[in-house]
Order: C-alpha cells, then structure tokens, then sequence
C-alpha cells in the first residue's frame, strides 16, 4: 500500500505544477473604434477587419473619410472618389493598416498569457515588437509596439 500511495502523491503533485493552455477566441471579422496614438500626434478611427483585410478609417482630423485597406500584400488609400494602391514595400513600416494587419493576420500562431483584463499576446510587425490585450469578451483592449512609439486604445464594440 505504501508503494502505491508515493506515485499517487507525486502523481497529484505533478498535475498541479501543469502549465494551462489558453485559447481565446479570435474573431476573423471585427469592428472596433479606436484612438491610435505616434509620437505626439493621435486620432480617432474605425478598425476593420475583414475579407483577410484591415480597413482603417480615421473619423476626425483632416483625414475624416478616408480609408486606408491592407490586404498584406497591398496598402490601399481612398477618399471620395480617389484611389492609390502601394505594395507594403512601398509604405512606411508604421503605417496603421500595415501595423494591424501584421498583429491580426497570426494571432493564432502567436503565445497567449493569461492577465488580469483578459489575454496578451506577443509578437513582431516590421515597425517592432507588439503586445496586444484582449478582453475577456473577445474585445480587443491596447496594442503598443514601444519601439515604433505605437499605442492603440481599442474602445468597447
């Protein structure tokens, strides 16, 4: 009987100390408003994400209007009637479609931690290195990528 009870206690133990998985939910379609804040400058937007794309559109500023779609190949602009499409190598690594579309294309691929708000999530975009809160709610909350002085404050759907 002794033998057996040092397995079972090592057993309970063990199971204890077992690092939890998390997989939140992740929505392949979404729209959140936002302020999306470089450097000194911010703005108010609309984030989109569908059809494999992000769409961001400004909703003040002289930019009110227009939108800015990334499909991760391409960075389109349109305000009324004009439109002017660039291959990602062309824009400016800190472009926010660009920036978001990097973040939302592989969250699914990326490490998920447990914090008090809800999950974080790590990763790389070419403007640098990300952290990304989602609320418990599948809401997301902040994305700042520190070294691209990149912060977006996700306001509830």
């Amino acid at each position: 009987m002794k033998k057996m009870l040092l397995p079972m206690v090592l057993l309970v133990f063990l199971a204890g100390c077992s690092k939890t998985e998390y997989s939140p939910v992740i929505n392949t379609e979404f729209c959140q408003y936002a302020v999306y804040k470089t450097g000194d400058f911010s703005y108010n937007c609309r984030v989109e994400r569908r059809d494999d794309a992000i769409i961001v559109t400004p909703t003040d500023t002289y930019a009110k209007g227009m939108t800015v779609t990334c499909d991760g190949g391409n960075v389109v602009f349109c305000y009324d009637d004009m439109t002017q499409s660039f291959s990602v190598s062309d824009v400016n690594p800190r472009n926010p479609a660009y920036v978001l579309y990097q973040v939302f294309s592989n969250l699914q691929d990326r490490r998920v931690i447990k914090v008090a708000d809800g999950f974080q999530y790590s990763g790389k975009t070419t403007a640098g290195d990300y952290t990304l809160v989602q609320g418990m709610d599948n809401s997301f909350l902040t994305l700042v990528i520190p070294d691209a002085d990149i912060s977006v404050s996700f306001k509830n759907p």
